[in-house]
C-alpha cells in the first residue's frame, strides 16, 4: 500500500486540505466546549430564558480554546518548537494554558453572576481542582494530536528535502563527470599528439604520459569524498601541462603558501574553475593555507566566467561557508578546511 496516496496521509500533509484540518480541529474544540458547559450547567437546558447565557458560556469556552490553539500554532511552534527549544516550549505552553483557563473562569463567573445562576466555581475546592485537571487533560489530548501531526509533517518534509538533496548530489556528480573527461580536450590533445608525433616525439611522449595521469586521477582518485591538497596541486600541475601542450595556455605558474601537509579538499574543486573554451595567456595559480580556510587565486585574464555549475557544487559541499568572486581579472575561491 502506497502511504503517500492514502487518505490519512493526504489529510495530514496535503496543502489542499489545509483548511479542512483547521475546520476539523475547530469542530472538535466546539464539541469539547458544548460537552463541558452542558455537564456543568445542565440546569440552563431546561429553561428557555437562559438559552442566551448558555450560548454565551459555550462561546466563551470555545473562544478561549481557539485562542490558545492560535497561539500554539502561530507562535509557540514556529518560533520556539521548530528551533529545538523544547523545555522553553513546554514552559510557555503550560503558562498560556493556565492563562486562558483563568480567562475562561473569570468571564464564565461574570456571565453566571449576570444571569443569577450558580457558577461551577462556587463548588468545593476539590471539585474545582478536579474540573481544572479534566479540562487540561482535554487540552493535553488535543495538543498531543497537534504535535504528532506537526512531527509527521516535519518528517515528511525532511524526507522530501533529503530526496531533493540526493537528486542534486547525483546531478552534481554527473556534471563533475562531464567536466572530468571533456571530449573537446581529449580530441584536441590527441590531434596535437598526432601532429607532433614525428617532429617532436619526446615532447609528445611526455604529454601523453601527463594526459594519462590526468585521466587516471579523474577516473579513480576523484571518486573519493576528500583528497589531499598536495595531490590536487599535483593534478592541477599535470592538467595545466596538458593545456600548455595543446596550446590553450602559453605558460603557467603554481605557488603554495602555508603548510599543505594533511589538508583535505574535495577532488577537482580547482580544475572546475579552469574550463577554457578558447586560448588564454599565462595561468597563475596561488594556494594560501591559513589556520581555518584555504584561499585559491586564479589569474588567467578572463573577465567573465559562467560558474553556475561550480556554484551549485560549492553550495552543496559548503553551504554558505565559501566565497567565490571575480575581481581585477582574478578569480578568488575561499573554502573552509577545518
Amino acid at each position: 500500500m502506497d502511504t503517500h496516496h492514502s487518505l490519512v496521509f493526504r489529510f495530514l500533509l496535503d496543502r489542499r486540505f489545509h483548511w479542512l484540518r483547521y475546520a476539523s480541529l475547530c469542530l472538535a474544540l466546539l464539541v469539547f466546549s458544548i460537552s463541558e458547559i452542558s455537564f456543568n450547567y445542565n440546569q440552563l437546558l431546561n429553561s428557555d430564558t437562559n438559552e442566551l447565557y448558555f450560548i454565551l458560556l459555550i462561546t466563551n469556552c470555545f473562544m478561549c480554546k481557539i485562542l490558545l490553539f492560535a497561539v500554539l500554532v502561530k507562535v509557540l511552534v514556529p518560533h520556539i518548537l521548530n528551533r529545538g527549544r523544547y523545555g522553553f516550549f513546554i514552559l510557555n505552553l503550560l503558562s498560556f494554558s493556565l492563562l486562558f483557563v483563568v480567562i475562561q473562569y473569570v468571564i464564565e463567573g461574570v456571565i453566571c453572576s449576570g444571569c443569577n445562576i450558580t457558577s461551577r466555581y462556587s463548588a468545593p475546592l476539590s471539585y474545582i481542582v478536579l474540573d481544572a485537571i479534566v479540562l487540561n487533560m482535554q487540552w493535553f489530548i488535543v495538543v498531543t494530536g497537534i504535535l504528532v501531526g506537526i512531527c509527521i509533517k516535519r518528517m515528511a518534509h525532511e524526507k522530501q528535502l533529503n530526496q531533493q538533496q540526493q537528486a542534486e548530489k547525483l546531478q552534481m556528480e554527473s556534471a563533475m563527470i562531464k567536466q572530468q573527461i571533456s571530449p573537446q580536450t581529449l580530441c584536441t590533445t590527441l590531434h596535437t599528439c598526432g601532429e607532433r608525433a614525428q617532429s617532436d616525439a619526446e615532447a609528445t611522449s611526455a604529454a601523453l604520459l601527463q594526459f594519462s595521469k590526468v585521466l587516471r586521477y579523474q577516473l579513480y582518485d576523484s571518486r573519493r569524498e576528500l583528497s589531499l591538497l598536495k595531490s590536487e596541486i599535483d593534478f592541477v600541475r599535470e592538467y595545466l601541462a596538458v593545456l600548455l601542450f595543446d596550446g590553450i595556455c602559453k605558460s603557467f605558474t603554481i605557488n603554495a603558501e602555508g603548510s599543505i601537509m594533511g589538508v583535505m579538499v574535495p577532488p577537482l574543486i580547482f580544475t572546475s574553475l579552469m574550463q577554457y573554451s578558447e586560448p588564454v595567456g599565462n595561468i597563475d595559480c596561488h594556494f594560501e593555507v591559513n589556520s581555518d580556510n584555504l584561499r585559491f587565486t586564479l589569474s588567467d585574464g578572463r573577465t567573465y566566467v559562467d560558474f553556475s555549475t561550480a556554484h551549485k557544487r560549492l553550495l552543496q559541499l559548503y553551504g554558505n561557508r565559501y566565497l567565490l568572486t571575480i575581481s581585477n581579472f582574478q578569480i578568488y575561491l575561499t573554502i573552509p578546511i577545518s
